[in-house]
């Protein structure tokens, strides 16, 4: 076939055509398929390892954690100390209450508890309250005291 194309050209000439043609369909075949399968590879293979972090992880803990019922049951309350602490809907009464009760404790009087507009600080609610109070400096450290170490006061990693 190559013969009726040009007459003139020798066997060794066909041979290097036919090389030629051999190494460019392998470049061909590298670029279009090799390469993108063993990106493909490597990209379903970092996917394994993650995987197979995670399924590490879950049995880690799930040794951990054999008797599930107790764990569900200790989550639930500390879900149920952290609504204590940082409850969904602020109420005024319950704090109120609260304070009423704390200086009912400390021997401090409360003359006046003026609670300002909630606002949002980050994903929590802060309730601003202006609280007058009587009593002895020591008893009001002592009532200071119990309102910071309550369940609704808390700052930073301890809410």
């Amino acid at each position: 076939m190559l013969k009726n194309l040009n007459p003139d050209i020798t066997d060794n000439m066909k041979y290097i055509l036919g090389l030629f043609a051999v190494i460019l369909l392998a470049i061909i075949c590298t670029i279009f398929l090799i390469v993108p399968l063993n990106r493909d590879r490597n990209a379903q293979a970092n996917k394994l390892n993650e995987e197979n972090k995670r399924l590490a992880v879950l049995q880690t803990f799930a040794g951990q954690n054999q008797n599930y019922d107790a764990l569900v049951k200790i989550q639930n309350m500390k879900v149920e100390a952290a609504h204590k602490k940082i409850p969904d809907t602020v109420s005024v009464e319950e704090l109120l209450h609260e304070y009423n009760k704390i200086a009912e404790a400390t021997g401090v009087q409360l003359l006046g508890i003026a609670p300002a507009k909630a606002t949002k600080e980050g994903t929590a609610l802060a309730l601003p309250i202006n609280v007058s109070l009587q009593g002895d400096y020591f008893r009001l450290i002592t009532f200071l005291q119990q309102v910071e170490n309550g369940d609704r006061f808390c700052r930073g990693k301890e809410c």
